[in-house]
């Protein structure tokens, strides 16, 4: 007993004392009724939001409950995690208590290692997010600031973004400010959380105005937006004589409320950017916060400004429009997601002229028709569509009017081909009601559906080999990442850049669609190829990722080539370009060389040896600075064959 209380952390008794029958008694009481109660420490594995790492915090169990009490810590990171997160607080009875510090990173290590007290260290670049701020009794109290920083050199290089927001026992009241590099916002709130006074976005420096939101105890009377030195536009609410008003929450959704009211007046889109933008950014982090704190099994609510909208009330016969609406969509979402994550469709559309049609048919009808159903189901679960006039929603959603009755596909070469649609399914595209929304909705599941028997997947005609499924599915999941990367890159790149990564992607389309060729009963080929491909997409991604450091490092070569040289004629130092003839050869003529071979095509086995031709040209450049090179200088300025002036600089092709 003495032992069991003493780890406890109770007191330990003599011996002369403990021995006292009575006393024992007492003693044993004691103890039955504060084991439930022990505070206790855990240190190990956890988990928030499906973000693995490790959690130190005290507890004690109470009626089977653990109840978190006292300080907390979780961290996910590592040495090799560029992606740390770290949450540090404290509880009292499950109930956050204190001051709260959150935080995010997401770091690119620098090519270069510093040596440093025998040690070699990666210093980092990229992107900080933090939230700090204290709670009373599980209610945010204080100020809370939230802060979004640029790292370089493992040092904050400058802030991109910083908030302020003062809360009492939950409620944020009084000035606020939100700030970027490039505006400041300031705003006031009432005591009860309601937007009221001007609310103005400044320049950085706190001396123009861009824009001012006018409230009114919650409610948003006018917007003035700076258009340019002298001219200002206003666009105006009247909710005097709205009757039915209700307080919802300034977030996401009361912009989307406020752009669907105003999109006849609004042409400058102002719920896009500027003052709108920084609220949108600033709610994003302060839902972040609720959900790891939802998670952690204790709820608070940060996002909490109030404005008051007008009410429209959904009648019976929308409430079940809308239950239909999200009902086809659903089931139309499925069908889609059938027929586009099919493997052996992805693959077999690539030469087969009618899987061709059928399947971009799908991706057709999930551009024009899905994506804005989507919204719409959205809009729905967030409880916004009572706050919008049904009008004004469906013009929102489809300015031009429901999409014409026509689905439209490709071909194997991407001519476009018209699917010949069997349901007799008709709906109005001039319309402002949501019967005619949810009449389009059945249309659409009703040709997918066509689409599907067409394409014999409930038949499972285009079942694939159970040994190659997964090496198929992985396949084209990485030639597909390779086309998204070098879809978001080229369209920035200079135009030789852009053609070698587009003659990359064609390349990727170009090698699924001989292996889709192959046979299906040649399982021994398949697989052999499928490996192949894998390593050769994986080459191509860093190919891509070689290319676009090209910029780059032309830079830092004109850098490297590049002195500071005193004019004694004007008694100032200019920069000037030194052995020109090199670095001409180089960009003239060596560069275009190698990108063309990129864009007339590399074969799988001939990208590591392009990319090491190349990063042995960049070294030998560098060489080269600090050699005597008047003699290589004077036949470059002869020559101008590119694989004679590899040679001359020495590097073998």
């Amino acid at each position: 007993m003495e032992k069991i209380l003493t780890k406890l952390g109770m007191f330990r008794l003599s011996l002369s004392i403990s021995k006292a029958p009575g006393f024992r008694l007492f003693c044993c009481l004691v103890f039955f009724c504060n084991l439930g109660f022990a505070q206790q420490i855990y240190n190990g594995d956890y988990e928030i939001l499906g973000v693995a790492g490790e959690a130190t915090y005290t507890y004690r169990l109470k009626e089977g409950d653990t109840l978190k009490n006292g300080p907390f810590l979780f961290q996910h990171s590592s040495q090799n995690n560029l992606d740390p997160v770290a949450i540090k607080g404290s509880f009292k009875n499950d109930i956050p208590v204190g001051l709260w510090h959150y935080s995010s990173g997401n770091y690119v290590p620098q090519k270069e290692k510093e040596f440093v007290d025998f040690s070699f260290v990666t210093r980092l670049d990229g992107i900080k997010k933090a939230v700090e701020g204290s709670y009373y009794e599980g209610l945010p109290d204080s100020t809370w600031t939230i802060t979004r920083d640029s790292i370089g050199d493992s040092k904050v290089s400058s802030n991109q973004f910083k908030s302020e927001i003062t809360y009492k026992e939950g409620i944020p009241q009084l000035s606020f400010t939100i700030e970027t590099t490039e505006n400041l916002l300031i705003g006031r709130l009432l005591r009860n959380a309601s937007a009221h006074d001007t609310w103005t976005l400044f320049t950085k420096d706190g001396i123009n105005e861009i824009e001012n939101w006018v409230f009114d105890n919650g409610v948003l009377r006018e917007v003035r937006i700076r258009v340019n030195d002298s001219v200002e536009k206003v666009l105006s609410f009247n909710q005097d004589k709205q009757e039915d008003a209700e307080l919802i929450y300034l977030d996401e959704n009361y912009l989307t409320i406020m752009e669907f009211g105003l999109q006849k007046q609004d042409t400058t889109h102002v719920f896009d950017h500027g003052l709108s933008s920084l609220l949108k950014e600033n709610a994003t982090y302060q839902h972040q916060v609720e959900t790891m704190m939802s998670d952690l099994g204790s709820p608070v609510k940060l996002a909490v400004m109030k404005v008051k909208v007008p009410r429209y009330d959904l009648s019976k016969e929308e409430e079940k429009n809308l239950t239909a609406i999200t009902e086809h969509y659903e089931k139309s979402r499925s069908l889609a997601g059938i027929v586009l994550t099919d493997t052996q469709l992805i693959l077999k559309k690539l030469t087969d002229q009618k899987v061709a049609l059928l399947y971009n048919a799908v991706e057709n009808i999930e551009q024009t028709y899905l994506k804005k159903l989507e919204k719409l189901n959205g809009y729905r679960k967030d409880e916004v569509i009572r706050f919008i006039k049904r009008d004004a929603l469906i013009e929102g959603l489809w300015p031009s009017g429901l999409p014409p009755r026509e689905v439209v596909g490709k071909d194997t070469s991407g001519l476009q081909v018209a699917y010949p649609v069997k349901t007799g399914l008709t709906y109005s595209r001039s319309t402002n009601k949501l019967q005619d929304v949810e009449d389009m909705a059945h249309f659409v599941e009703s040709v997918l559906t066509e689409i599907q028997d067409d394409l014999g997947l409930s038949l499972k005609n285009l079942k694939p080999q159970k040994q190659v499924d997964t090496k198929e599915e992985a396949l084209v999941q990485q030639a597909g990442q390779l086309k998204i990367r070098i879809d978001s890159l080229a369209p920035s790149q200079p135009d030789d850049l852009r053609k070698a990564l587009l003659a990359l992607k064609g390349r990727a389309d170009q090698q699924l669609q001989q292996y889709a060729l192959i046979d299906q009963d040649s399982l021994e080929t398949k697989n052999r190829r499928a490996g192949e491909l894998k390593i050769c997409f994986a080459e191509q991604q860093e190919l891509v990722d070689l290319l676009i450091q090209i910029p780059d490092e032309q830079e830092e070569l004109k850098e490297a080539y590049t002195e500071e040289v005193y004019v004694i004629f004007t008694a100032t130092i200019m920069d000037e370009q030194v052995k020109k003839h090199i670095i001409n050869a180089y960009e003239k003529q060596v560069l275009p060389y190698l990108l063309k071979q990129v864009q007339e095509g590399l074969s799988c086995e001939e990208i590591q040896d392009w990319m090491t031709t190349y990063r042995n040209i960049q070294d030998r450049l560098l060489q080269l600075r600090n050699e005597d090179t008047r003699r290589l200088e004077r036949k470059l300025k002869r020559e101008d064959n590119p694989q004679e002036v590899l040679k001359l600089l020495g590097v073998a092709l």
